[in-house]
Parts: C-alpha cells; sequence; structure tokens
C-alpha cells in the first residue's frame, strides 16, 4: 500500500477524511476538488517530486479521475492498494523570472500578458533559437500542453494532444487581429523571453488564472522549463477524449 497526503479545498471532505490519508511522508497526493484544487495541489507540493492524482469533486474536472467507491475514504483505500494499475503522465511545469530574478509561484497551466482587448503593449518576443518578433496585442497567452483546454482554447488556440513530449502553445490577442498563433513551438526551445517595448501604461501578467505582477517598459519576462511531474489517471484515454472532443 502506498501512503497518501490528500489537498483539498473543502473543509468538510479535509474533516470527514481519515488521518491515515494525510501522511507526512506521502508516496502521492491526492488532490480531492476540480482542476483549480489540482493545480495548486501541484504548486504546493511540486518540491517533494512524487506524483499527483486528481478526484473529482469540482466544477471542471478534465484533469480529475471519476469517483469509484461511495465515500472518499473508500475511494483513498482503493487508490493505495492499486497504484500499479494507474497510469501516469509526465507534465511540465514552467519557471519563471522578471528581470532575472525568479519569481516564487510557477506555471502549470498557462502566464498570460496582457488583460484587455481595449488595450494595446508593444511585445518583444523571442526565444533561445533564434525567433525573434515584435506584435502588438491585448494579450499573449503562452501555455503548457495541460493548459491549452484552458484559456487558450477560450481565445481560439489549438488544443495540444497529450502527449509526453511537451508542445506549448502561444497564442497573441488584439481587437484587429483576433486570434493568432504567433509562434510554432515544433523546435521546443529550452526558454520564451517578452519584453516590453512601450511606456503608456502598465502591463498586468497572469500566472494560472490567479498570480498577477506588473510589467513597466523595459521589463522582461523569461520562461524555463522547471521540472517534469507526474499525474495519475485511472484511464488515460477518457482524459484524452474529454480535453479534444468539442
Amino acid at each position: 500500500m502506498k501512503k497518501i497526503k490528500i489537498f483539498t479545498l473543502n473543509k468538510e471532505i479535509e474533516k470527514n477524511v481519515s488521518d491515515k490519508y494525510k501522511s507526512d511522508t506521502p508516496d502521492l497526493i491526492v488532490a480531492i476538488g476540480g482542476d483549480g484544487t489540482l493545480i495548486k495541489a501541484i504548486k504546493k507540493y511540486q518540491h517533494l517530486d512524487i506524483p499527483f492524482y486528481g478526484l473529482a469533486n469540482g466544477t471542471l474536472n478534465f484533469l480529475m479521475n471519476e469517483e469509484i467507491e461511495k465515500t472518499f475514504n473508500k475511494n483513498l483505500e482503493r487508490i493505495s492498494k492499486t497504484f500499479k494499475k494507474i497510469i501516469f503522465k509526465k507534465t511540465p511545469i514552467l519557471d519563471f523570472l522578471k528581470n532575472g530574478i525568479r519569481q516564487e509561484n510557477c506555471i502549470v497551466n498557462e502566464i498570460v500578458i496582457g488583460d484587455s482587448l481595449r488595450s494595446y503593449q508593444t511585445i518583444k518576443t523571442y526565444t533561445n533559437d533564434g525567433f525573434d518578433k515584435i506584435v502588438k496585442v491585448g494579450m499573449i497567452s503562452y501555455s503548457t500542453p495541460l493548459g491549452t483546454t484552458g484559456l487558450n482554447r477560450n481565445i481560439g488556440g489549438e488544443i495540444t494532444p497529450y502527449i509526453d513530449v511537451p508542445i506549448y502553445n502561444m497564442v497573441s490577442v488584439a481587437a484587429n487581429d483576433n486570434f493568432k498563433k504567433i509562434i510554432n513551438e515544433e523546435k521546443h526551445p529550452k526558454e520564451v523571453k517578452f519584453k516590453k517595448l512601450d511606456d503608456r501604461y502598465e502591463t498586468l501578467v497572469v500566472v494560472d488564472g490567479q498570480s498577477q505582477l506588473l510589467m513597466h517598459q523595459n521589463d522582461e519576462i523569461e520562461i524555463k522549463l522547471k521540472k517534469y511531474i507526474d499525474i495519475g489517471f485511472e484511464v488515460f484515454d477518457f482524459f484524452q477524449t474529454k480535453r479534444l472532443v468539442d
């Protein structure tokens, strides 16, 4: 049997889950809730270098496994006993730096630079493999494979089939440009940089829909691969189908 540590934002669930599933030395983190709960669990516990498993109890459950037993305790007991049957897939999480200073947060889904179709920012985008382009946009979204079904999907970006070799997706949005993929990531550059060129106003940067900071003229955001973490699925094909079917 594997030792489990649960992570949930629901205090009632946490109170009713057995203490034996709150290990201080876990083999597996089980997030109980929706996709946002799993993302928060990854951010909090990714330093442990152990796998994650999502158990559905939220509104959006794209990343989550459905309950099989009637209670969470029975589901957790089943997971701990049948650990070897779970399919684990690697997914990248990303570091980002502002002006060379590593930020405390990490990127699981996406980072968005800019937040409005009505505003424009002039952003220089360049990568370690020679791509260099200046765009005037309302926002730029840079997504991991998992994140392509989030904001990226809503603004017209492609949904990346989830595979072990990551393909990132970068989409710009502007009032007169509509939705546009601004870089083909087939070469998988190891880092991407965004530099703000204009001085008209501050540019908001949002990470995974929550963490925020501001960019001013000549500020630079740099994104790098931080590490891979494993996410577990009972039926991986079902997960793929949920993501790719409109």
